[in-house]
């Protein structure tokens, strides 16, 4: 998860780490957004191996975790009342554009970087972050402010 493939890759996820992963840290406090992080990372990289388990490609990058922070985050902003008055729509359509994101990236490849990119690492630790967030953080009060 610390490995990426080029200045591109890093530049991005140290992007989206900034924008998320800040954020929820400062929210739910650094042991649980770890937890959500490493979590997410290794099950996206299960994902990936399950899914895809003959690609020769290496899996490398933060992606999984990074993904999960960003599904921790939809449910701590779907919490928190910021989807509107109706959140499980835009929750939905937001958890629907991800994963297409993901897919787009994978098969076409990211603009501007060689090689693939892991949609399955993606979307499983996106899916990871989502289910993970509620049951590390229980306590339905805490809002972002």
């Amino acid at each position: 998860m610390f490995l990426h493939g080029g200045w591109l890759h890093i530049g991005v996820n140290i992007g989206m780490l900034m924008a998320f992963g800040s954020a929820l840290e400062k929210t739910i406090g650094i042991k649980r957004a770890a937890v959500i992080y490493f979590a997410s990372g290794i099950i996206g990289a299960a994902v990936h191996f399950a899914v895809l388990p003959q690609d020769p490609a290496p899996l490398i990058g933060a992606s999984g975790g990074i993904s999960g922070l960003f599904g921790g985050m939809l449910i701590l902003m779907f919490r928190s009342g910021m989807l509107g008055g109706e959140g499980y729509k835009r929750l939905a359509f937001l958890i629907a554009l991800w994963i297409g994101i993901s897919l787009l990236f994978g098969y076409t490849g990211m603009p501007g970087a060689e090689g693939k990119v892991a949609w399955t690492s993606h979307v499983g630790g996106f899916i990871a972050g989502l289910l993970l967030y509620p049951l590390i953080v229980r306590d339905k009060s805490i809002r972002l402010e």
